[in-house]
């Protein structure tokens, strides 16, 4: 039987898990619930109950998984395998994930960052797997980022590097959830989408969506975007406001990494071309004439909600080829 990896991606409301074999097929693969409120003995149960039934699913036994990856969201410590404080993860403080799921298989594990899995994942199945380098944005609650350049992962001194989200775009802006004033996350992501569509209307903006609201419903950037389509001006501006401040921070990881590729994901991407068209648009436009054709191409991701454990078992594939596991 071929070497399989597992990976497991931890999210604040679902795990997903699957078995992945070293070329990136996906032989199996499930989501449960996370129950976080449930703390971090409850959740590192349900991870390893995850990666156990999709064993189970692919007819494998450990002795066929090489190694785990895992995925996780936050601030970690990638070589100690320690998560910190995930903001949707509450009571978590400095939780020992890596070695609590590599005690429980007694397999080689390795954990990271879920937006770093993504991206690999894009790097090395996906979007990008014949780039040598890329940048990817995942568009949801939050912004979260990865680097992959020529094929490893840009973690930074303390592992915490790639924050894209946080970049300030515009220091007198927004505040964001992090401290800061005017993050890519708090100007593009989905969440604060909609939170300009619901202040422009109560500032006296019209909209066909003050009826959605009048009636109960939630203003979300999907609300946005169906009503943009159905021509609401509103809800058109709002959505390419968040599209340009996606092309700028896209001109700005060019600058600071030049990759090949950066690679639109989460939620804001299914509006594919949608979102794809106008990005492309506005980045166009802004960026600089004098570095000529070295600007990345923009492209939407390939692998959905998949991303996150092929790309964390592509990261124990990873470690492993590179001996950093054994």
């Amino acid at each position: 039987m071929t070497t399989c990896f597992a990976g497991i991606d931890l999210g604040g409301t679902n795990i997903k898990a699957g078995i992945v074999d070293e070329n990136g097929k996906v032989l199996s693969k499930t989501s449960i619930r996370t129950e976080a409120e449930g703390g971090p003995d409850v959740v590192i149960s349900r991870m390893c109950q995850a990666a156990q039934t999709v064993m189970d699913m692919a007819k494998i036994s450990r002795d066929h998984v090489r190694a785990i990856g895992v995925g996780a969201p936050g601030s970690l410590d990638h070589k100690a395998g320690i998560i910190l404080e995930p903001p949707n993860l509450p009571g978590w403080h400095n939780v020992p994930v890596r070695d609590r799921i590599q005690s429980h298989f007694n397999l080689p594990t390795t954990l990271e960052n879920d937006a770093n899995v993504a991206a690999w994942a894009e790097f090395w199945i996906g979007a990008g797997q014949e780039a040598d380098s890329l940048v990817l944005f995942t568009l949801g609650t939050g912004i979260g980022g990865g680097i992959v350049c020529e094929g490893k992962f840009i973690r930074g001194f303390f592992d915490n590097g790639a924050e894209i989200g946080h970049m300030i775009i515009d220091p007198d802006g927004r505040q964001c959830g992090c401290g800061q004033r005017g993050c890519f996350e708090a100007l593009a992501s989905a969440s604060y989408t909609a939170r300009n569509a619901i202040e422009a209307m109560e500032a006296g903006a019209e909209s066909s969506m003050k009826a959605i609201r009048n009636r109960g419903g939630e203003i979300t950037s999907e609300v946005i975007l169906d009503e943009m389509l159905k021509g609401d001006k509103l809800a058109r501006d709002i959505w390419h406001q968040s599209c340009r401040y996606i092309a700028i921070g896209s001109i700005n990881m060019a600058h600071i990494m030049n990759p090949e590729l950066v690679v639109l994901a989460g939620g804001m991407s299914y509006a594919g071309e949608h979102l794809l068209g106008p990005v492309r648009q506005y980045y166009n436009e802004l960026r600089g004439p004098a570095f000529g054709e070295t600007y990345p191409q923009i492209v939407l991701a390939a692998l959905g909600n998949d991303a996150g454990f092929i790309g964390a078992a592509g990261a124990a594939k990873l470690a492993i080829d590179l001996g950093e596991l054994s």
